[in-house]
């Protein structure tokens, strides 16, 4: 063993060995074994104790030893085993202890006599506690519901409305921009009807409506919207089997926001908006309607439009007309000034007697109902609305499916039997007075009907008529033997919507590839899918049945004629 030495070892270095201290070396291994035993001997002295630790303790020993510089060869053998010895340091612990040096070899091996160090595991000898387990639970909060509301981003945006995200939307109310006109009011408290050329009737209520952007009680939103009155709506579509009283598909359509003049704002958020007590008010208007029906207490119709000529005036308010029924029969029909439309105006607008402005002998079309004056002989009939010159859009009846039936000769009427209506409730009253003042005019004449000619004016031929059309200011424009013969279509009735069929994507791609004889082969010939003639966006196109033909022109000359 080496004693205290403070000196710092100088770092190893290989030195260049001549050829004769080689030579020497080996004829050292070769030597007799008492040579060989001197040797070990000096090996021994030069065992090195490695407890210390340090990473240059073996080489401090090394050159601190006589012996090593004697053999060069052995030094260049000890000096790479020391190296890796010193790198490897930490294989060994303070336990360890050196191993004995071969005999047969130069090379010092370290031995491990035990290892004390154990690694022990946790709770492998700790005693078993029986301590409470706690767990702690972690709830989820509640998640925050957000309302995301819909923005209109163009005036007329409402039928593709651009939303942040799903906003609540209230089922089958249509977002269609329709329109119409008022055609009818039922009842003092509100419930009225639209007339659209497109869609039929649909029926709203007053309390619904809007008008230059603000919304008035029913009182006042009836004066300012009379009859006949342009207005704009949304609807929705009902369906059920007691709406089979009024078409076979057993639906209605029913108005839930109408509006006239300025368009109010955010007007489909406005219906999203409501609460149930709209809803339900909505369906109260539905049921009462349908009771209306029910109950029959609407005036029936049997002569809408029919032909007839003013016969003569009994006085200055009522009047005679001789119309031809469905037997060919003449039929009285007594009339009154206030159910006169003279070219869609009332009579007390021109100022004059209606003997006179309505002249006798001049044809007319009236709508009749049936009537029973006690007294009174033949006359059977009363005048609901009478029509010279060019008829008004208001008033009209309203054609029902069943009921005794009526008779027109200017509109298509269904095989089916069906009965015109006027829905007007008051109507029957002002009827009632109507008829009880003529009753007690005709009283003193014994109900004997007695026509007054002082100062009336008559229609004899063609000329007088032609007269009356110039002072009634709408002389003729032009000469025609006849007004068309044909039956308008009827448009005041009930009826479903029209379903819109929607093309698959083969269907679209083969018609706009397939074009027919006079037409360009990518247009569209026909708007009867996935388009609206009111829309924006509609895929119809004006100039898509046009013809592509050619005409020779001096632009053109190799073209055609």
């Amino acid at each position: 063993m080496v004693g205290e030495n403070t000196t710092e070892a100088e770092p190893l270095q290989s030195t260049p060995v001549k050829s004769s201290n080689v030579s020497t070396s080996k004829e050292i291994r070769t030597s007799s074994s008492a040579e060989s035993n001197e040797e070990s001997n000096c090996t021994e002295d030069r065992t090195v104790d490695l407890t210390n630790g340090e990473d240059d303790t073996a080489v401090e020993i090394l050159s601190t030893t006589g012996h090593v510089d004697d053999d060069p060869d052995l030094n260049e053998v000890m000096n790479e085993d020391m190296i890796e010895m010193a790198l490897n340091e930490d294989l060994f612990n303070e336990d360890s202890e050196m191993a004995e040096v071969n005999k047969d070899s130069d090379v010092i091996i370290p031995l491990i006599s035990e290892i004390d160090d154990i690694i022990e595991l946790s709770d492998d000898e700790e005693p078993e506690q029986d301590a409470d387990v706690s767990l702690v639970c972690l709830k989820r909060p509640n998640p925050i519901e957000q309302v995301i509301e819909c923005y209109d981003i163009l005036e007329d945006d409402e039928e593709y409305p651009v939303c942040l995200g799903e906003a609540e939307k209230t089922e089958g109310v249509s977002a269609i921009e329709k329109q119409g006109y008022v055609k009818e009011y039922i009842e003092n408290e509100g419930l009225a009807i639209i007339h659209s050329e497109e869609f039929g009737l649909v029926l709203f209520h007053l309390d619904n409506v809007w008008i230059d952007g603000k919304t008035h009680t029913s009182a006042e939103s009836r004066r300012r919207l009379p009859i006949g009155s342009h207005v704009n709506f949304y609807d929705k579509e009902f369906e059920g089997p007691e709406y089979k009283v009024l078409n076979s598909e057993g639906v209605i359509l029913q108005a839930v926001l109408v509006w006239t003049g300025i368009r109010p704002k955010h007007l489909m958020k406005i219906v999203d908006s409501q609460d149930r007590a709209f809803w339900q008010k909505l369906e109260e208007g539905r049921k009462t309607f349908v009771l209306y029906l029910r109950g029959e207490v609407f005036t029936r119709v049997p002569y809408v439009r029919i032909k007839g000529t003013v016969k003569g005036y009994l006085n200055d308010q009522f009047g005679i007309i001789e119309m031809i029924d469905e037997n060919d029969a003449k039929q009285n029909v007594f009339f009154h000034e206030f159910t006169v439309k003279i070219f869609r105006k009332d009579v007390k607008t021109y100022n004059q007697p209606l003997y006179k402005i309505l002249p006798a002998g001049l044809k007319v079309s009236v709508d009749a109902c049936r009537v029973h004056i006690p007294g009174v002989k033949n006359l059977p009939y009363q005048a609901i609305s009478v029509f010279a010159g060019t008829w008004p859009i208001v008033p009209h009846p309203t054609l029902l499916p069943g009921g005794p039936g009526s008779v027109s000769s200017a509109f298509q009427v269904p095989e089916e039997r069906s009965t015109f209506y006027y829905m007007e409730l008051a109507l029957e009253s002002h009827l009632g007075k109507t008829r009880n003042v003529l009753k007690k005019y005709l009283s003193n004449f014994n109900g004997v009907l007695e026509f007054q000619w002082e100062g009336v004016n008559v229609v004899k031929n063609q000329a007088d008529a032609e007269e009356w059309r110039c002072m009634v200011g709408h002389p003729r424009r032009y000469k025609t033997a006849k007004r068309f013969a044909e039956k308008r279509k009827l448009t005041h009735t009930f009826k479903a919507p029209l379903r819109t069929v929607f093309k698959t994507k083969d269907e679209m791609d083969t018609r706009s590839e397939v074009a027919n004889q006079g037409s360009l082969a990518g247009s569209i010939s026909g708007s009867d899918y996935a388009s609206r003639t009111h829309s924006r966006m509609s895929t119809y196109s004006d100039g898509s049945s046009k013809s592509t033909k050619m005409v020779r022109t001096w632009y053109n000359p190799d073209a055609s004629s």
